[in-house]
This record gives structure tokens, C-alpha cells and sequence, in this order.
């Protein structure tokens, strides 16, 4: 089997994800499935990341970032660029396509008597946290898929999580809201009981469901000035700094040298500003699609 072999499987296995959307779409469903792989979320150490634009360049420099400190590291993020193997990575490399078919065929086996159809969301995010599990990384980099609150990723609520919170805005206004602000609520659901989150001072809609959320899971956060710069890589790359450093100095990590840091912040993110030339043609590439990650 190929691993296009495996897509093509996966696809016809799973439901598409209209159907779970609104009151479909909860992280009940995901736990059922969780326990049926031995609750991996319950063992890992997660960075949890959630926002409307630059969660994936910010969840791409945290991982270097703890890479950097000698640390092994799990990376899931979504969607897939080139290959489904990008969704679960472990110290900067996608799983190789050997290892992530047997991987699946395990993890397949293992939910074959659930009642219930997965999304192809929900599969590969329980997949990528009990490989992580499997594979005993020191931490989980995770993104949100989308919103947070009823997203499949929070499921991961353990106590030391911390939480990311990147720049909010306008975005899949059917599912989270119509306003700043609803989107907002949606996306801070990742806080849990005694978590930390680092975010961006935004807009005053944005950051009253932040403190909202965080003085009712009694978590606290810390509020950051962002740099004054038109280049959302570095904004993206300055919020990674502060999470990290801010578990670099929690768990007593060796920290990142001023060139390691260097290096991170060079990271090409797949399908971020990717420039290709052509002959005489200049082709940049980007995933933008929303009005806020178009202006920038």
C-alpha cells in the first residue's frame, strides 16, 4: 500500500465534515474515540495553539523552538500540504510513509468496533496524539483544526498545558460567530482548569473572553505587546518566542542559543510565502484565505 493508496482509504472511511458541524461537532465524540486508543492526551505534554490566522507558522517555530532545547517533539498541524504525513511529525521530520502506513493499519484495528463514522478531522488528530503517546515525545505541538472550544484537539486538557493564542479575526463565520467576539469565545475554549496562555494584545472584543476564559478555569495569561513590524512571519516567530521561553523557564529546559533562534525564525513553512521561480517568473504561493491573512 501507498500512502495515496491510504488517503484514498481514509477518505472513504471517514464522514464528510458537514455532517458534524454545529451540534454534531463535539468533543464528546472525540473522547469516545480517544479512550478506544488508551487516552493518549492524558500523557502528553501539549502546547496547544488556536487563533484565526498564523496558528500553523506559530506551531512550526514553538516545535524548533523546543527542538532547539534538546527536547523531542511532536508536531500535528492541518491541513496537509503535500502529503498526509505532514499531519504527524516528530522532531522535524513527517513520519516516513513505511512507518505511518503501519502506524495506521494499528491504529485502525484498534477503533474498528466504534458505532460511530469519524471525521477525517477527528481520525487523524486522535491518530497524530496516540503516535505522539507511542513514540514518547517530551511535547505535543498542537493546532487547532477549527475554532477551539468543540475542535477535536481539546481533548488535550491536562493542567500544564499552555495555551496560544494568535491574531483573531473573520473567519469561518457560519460555525463560530459573526463578530470578533463570538469568534473569540470559540477560540479560547482551548483554556482549561490551571492552564497558561500567551496571546497578542488584540482588539477589546477579542480579549474579554480571554480574561473571561481564563479567570473561570482560574488559568492564568500573560498579554504581549506585539513588535512593530509589517512581516507576519516575524509577528508569528515573536509570539513562538514568548511561548517557549515561557516553558523553557517552567520545566528548566536548556535554552536555545541566540544562532538556534536565528535558524527557527529562517523556518519555510510549507505553503507560507514560498517563492518559486519560473524562468523569468517570480511565483509566490500562500494558504491565505481570509481577508485578515490576505492584508498581511
Amino acid at each position: 500500500m501507498t500512502i495515496t493508496d491510504l488517503e484514498a482509504r481514509l477518505i472513504e472511511y471517514t464522514q464528510p465534515a458537514g455532517e458534524l458541524l454545529g451540534r454534531n461537532m463535539t468533543v464528546d465524540r472525540s473522547l469516545e474515540l480517544a479512550r478506544l486508543v488508551g487516552n493518549p492526551q492524558q500523557r502528553l505534554r501539549v502546547v496547544h495553539v488556536a487563533g484565526t490566522s498564523g496558528k500553523t507558522s506559530t506551531c512550526y517555530y514553538i516545535a524548533e523552538l523546543l527542538r532547539a532545547s534538546g527536547s523531542r517533539v511532536g508536531l500535528t498541524v492541518s491541513p496537509h500540504i503535500r502529503s498526509i504525513t505532514e499531519r504527524v511529525q516528530v522532531d522535524g521530520q513527517p513520519l516516513d510513509d513505511e512507518l505511518f502506513i503501519k502506524l495506521m493499519d494499528e491504529y485502525l484495528t484498534l477503533i474498528a468496533d466504534w458505532d460511530q463514522r469519524p471525521s477525517y478531522f477527528e481520525l487523524m488528530m486522535v491518530f497524530a496524539l496516540w503516535v505522539f503517546d507511542r513514540l514518547g515525545v517530551d511535547y505535543a505541538v498542537v493546532e487547532t483544526g477549527l475554532g477551539g472550544l468543540h475542535d477535536t484537539s481539546n481533548i488535550c486538557r491536562r493542567a500544564d498545558k499552555l495555551c496560544v493564542i494568535t491574531d483573531i479575526g473573520l473567519d469561518h463565520m457560519h460555525v463560530l460567530g459573526d463578530t470578533v467576539g463570538e469568534i473569540a469565545a470559540q477560540k479560547v475554549g482551548i483554556i482549561a482548569e490551571g492552564n497558561h496562555a500567551v496571546t497578542y494584545r488584540q482588539d477589546e472584543q477579542i480579549m474579554q473572553p480571554i480574561r473571561s476564559a481564563a479567570e473561570a478555569q482560574q488559568a492564568t495569561f500573560d498579554i504581549i505587546d506585539p513588535p512593530e513590524t509589517h512581516d507576519y512571519r516575524q509577528r508569528n516567530f515573536y509570539l513562538a518566542e514568548q511561548a517557549y521561553s515561557y516553558v523553557q523557564q517552567r520545566d528548566e529546559l536548556q535554552p536555545a542559543s541566540a544562532a538556534q533562534r536565528e535558524q527557527v525564525r529562517a523556518t519555510q513553512v510549507p505553503g507560507r510565502l514560498a517563492i518559486s521561480r519560473r524562468g523569468a517568473s517570480t511565483i509566490i504561493i500562500d494558504g491565505a484565505h481570509n481577508a485578515q491573512k490576505m492584508s498581511a
